[in-house]
């Protein structure tokens, strides 16, 4: 099989691209080492689709590159239609499908400001005018998108129902996400988008204070409208085994997934297992009360 050569020097408007393209240097050929192994698993035209919208398509690139090191199987793809990945497993069929959260869209009133600004962090992300609801409204419409496209696959039995499927998620076009959440962690954004966990307040007994939070199963976009929150643990992600969650991509490393966490989902149709080792999010809920816990792995 005749190699395609993935950077091209035709025009790109897409200026990380052409700026890693141009410059020639160790991440280039980073990227392009990655690709060798790749290119047999990726779509039609992917190198068309890189130069087009470099952060999209180098975060499948990235993710394929953290799951082989773990030694993990890739399968084939025997059909256009299908997963972005599927990993071979002794029991059954993992699928992954990939996606990065949108920084918005600057004609949309309703979307968090796109800044146009992705490899830096703009001021503006931290001047107050992006809420946190708007960010959720980001994170979910991604997962929105992603259960919808799993459940046709199902439907059109594209895949099997007793599958492992995982959303895999970036937020490397929302810089401000890649802080960890003061309360919650480096995984806190998308957290309070798949739990009820709403504003935080602070409660007084005495002397005594502790960080408490609202109960909030919707967050709303700019011009009131609700958006559902997908809860994880519960029926409506029940054909979603899994997230694999990046904050940020950091083009300027030799490890473009620094780290990548795993959360797994307790109440799905087919538990993923101890497939995947890697550093993981275990969220658990008794009645209102829940609990987060970060799990390093030796290995990971």
């Amino acid at each position: 099989m005749k190699q395609i050569k993935l950077f091209s020097q035709e025009k790109s408007h897409d200026e990380l691209y052409s700026q890693i393209r141009d410059q020639n240097g160790n991440i280039r050929k980073y990227i392009e080492d990655i690709w060798k192994d790749y290119e047999l698993f990726a779509d039609q035209n992917f190198d068309k689709q890189l130069s087009e919208n470099f952060i999209d398509h180098i975060w499948e690139m990235c993710l394929f590159k953290a799951l082989k090191d773990k030694d993990l199987e890739f399968a084939e793809k025997t059909r256009k239609v299908g997963p972005d990945f599927i990993i071979n497993t002794n029991s059954r069929k993992i699928n992954i499908e990939a996606v990065t959260v949108s920084s918005g869209e600057i004609n949309n009133k309703n979307s968090i400001k796109n800044n146009g600004q992705i490899s830096g962090i703009d001021e503006d992300f931290f001047s107050g005018d992006i809420s946190p609801s708007e960010i959720q409204v980001r994170y979910l419409k991604a997962i929105y998108d992603k259960k919808e496209k799993i459940e046709k696959y199902i439907s059109e039995k594209v895949i099997l129902e007793t599958d492992i499927n995982i959303i895999a998620i970036t937020s490397a076009k929302i810089p401000i996400t890649a802080i960890p959440d003061p309360v919650l962690g480096p995984v806190g954004y998308l957290i309070r988008s798949l739990s009820p966990i709403g504003n935080e307040y602070i409660c007084v007994n005495g002397t005594s204070k502790k960080v408490a939070f609202e109960k909030s199963n919707q967050v709303f976009k700019n011009n009131g409208n609700p958006v559902t929150k997908l809860l994880i643990n519960e029926n409506n992600l029940g054909n979603i085994s899994a997230f694999l969650y990046a904050p940020s991509l950091s083009i300027y490393n030799d490890n473009f997934v620094q780290p990548l966490w795993l959360i797994k989902n307790q109440n799905c149709c087919n538990p993923l297992g101890d497939v995947i080792d890697l550093p993981e999010v275990v969220i658990t809920q008794n009645l209102d009360r829940f609990s987060i816990s970060y799990i390093s792995k030796q290995n990971a």
